[in-house]
This record gives structure tokens, sequence and C-alpha cells, in this order.
């Protein structure tokens, strides 16, 4: 179980077979609502059921998190971060593949790697993301 789905366990139950898509979306209102707790319970199980917008959203609010954390948290929130971005990565995102090739030349939030750096980057080039391209 996940970090968010260990605040809010009850919630869970009912929720387990609604599509990644109206998860997100109910998330999104949850947070909109000021049920934070619930919005992240919700996004997680969207990710958790391959919603690239919901693994995009977590993997920018734990990249933000890092940015304002002391050492621990930073390290934690880093690592989560790349683990949310090579999964949107690793179902085709191109701006996500350009983002974990970065993560993984600078070593933050995962351990440097050049090698496969240069394939995520090269992987977001040939699918025409500019930015991996230099």
């Amino acid at each position: 179980m996940g970090l968010f789905s260990k605040i809010f366990e009850s919630q869970q139950k009912g929720e387990a077979n609604i599509p990644a898509d109206e998860l997100f979306s109910q998330a999104l209102l949850a947070m909109k609502r000021n049920d934070t707790r619930r919005g992240l319970v919700l996004m997680e199980q969207a990710a958790n059921n391959n919603s690239m917008a919901a693994q995009m959203f977590l993997a920018t609010i734990f990249h933000e998190a890092a940015e304002r954390s002391d050492n621990v948290s930073r390290d934690r929130d880093a690592a989560t971060a790349f683990y949310w971005y090579k999964r949107v990565a690793d179902l085709g995102d191109s701006n996500a593949k350009c983002i974990v090739g970065i993560r993984l030349k600078n070593g933050w939030g995962t351990d440097k790697n050049y090698i496969l750096a240069a394939k995520y980057f090269s992987l977001a080039a040939n699918q025409g993301h500019a930015p991996a391209q230099h």
C-alpha cells in the first residue's frame, strides 16, 4: 500500500473498480474541495492504475516537495518523484522520458546512470521531444 493510501485506507473500499481516469477526476475534485487526503488517495489509486496524468501529477508533487525539503526528506521525495516520472515515461510520455534522462544523468532520486540516461534521451528524441534532441 502506498504512502497516501496508508493515511486514508477506509476510503479505498468501493473504489477499486473505478476507471483510472474517473479516479483522477475525483481526485482533482476532492482537492478542489480542500479534501487533500482523499484527493491524494484517489490520485495514487489512479496512478497505480496507469493514469499517466495522475502519475505526472504525483511526480510533480514529489519533485516540488524535494526542492523544499530537508536532506532526509529531499532524498525520499526525489526518489518518489523519480519513481512516478519513470512509470509515466515507461507508458510512453516523451516529456517524462526526457525528465527521467535528466534525473539519471544527474543522479537525482536515483543513482547516476549515463547509459540509461542516454537511452531515455534517445527515446524522447525519437518521439520528437525537442529538448531531448540536443
